[in-house]
């Protein structure tokens, strides 16, 4: 958001000072603020899949692994479990609050995708 905010919002006056808002492309700006809002994606998911940590998680000292063996996820199931999310949200975002009651600590995400969230040492 740091960089990919001030971007569109470089866009949205670009498009506004435009002679000819009806013809107007996209501009350079929501292009380049898109193009870095996708790589980070993919490198949040490539991090989270082969690592279990995001930036973020790092420096919680958390760590994303599978239920059955304490493996890394992969960036498929990073990408899956980035997509039930959705569930979580679904009924009233109860999901995001079920694991402050449930044994496993665990999202309706982690449910689905057999997720746990573990504590490891903070970098």
């Amino acid at each position: 958001l740091i960089i990919a905010g001030p971007m569109y919002a470089l866009g949205f006056i670009d498009l506004a000072a435009s002679s000819d808002p009806a013809n107007a492309g996209p501009g350079v700006f929501f292009i380049i603020g898109w193009l870095y809002a996708m790589g980070m994606g993919i490198f949040q998911l490539y991090k989270e899949g082969t690592t279990g940590q995001t930036i973020g998680k790092k420096v919680l000292g958390i760590s994303v692994r599978r239920e059955a063996d304490g493996a890394f996820l992969g960036f498929g199931m990073a990408f899956v479990r980035k997509l039930a999310h959705i569930l979580d949200g679904i009924p009233c975002y109860i999901g995001f609050l079920w694991p402050l009651w449930d044994e496993k600590k665990q999202t309706f995400a982690d449910k689905v995708c057999s997720t746990v969230v573990i504590q490891v040492p903070k970098v």
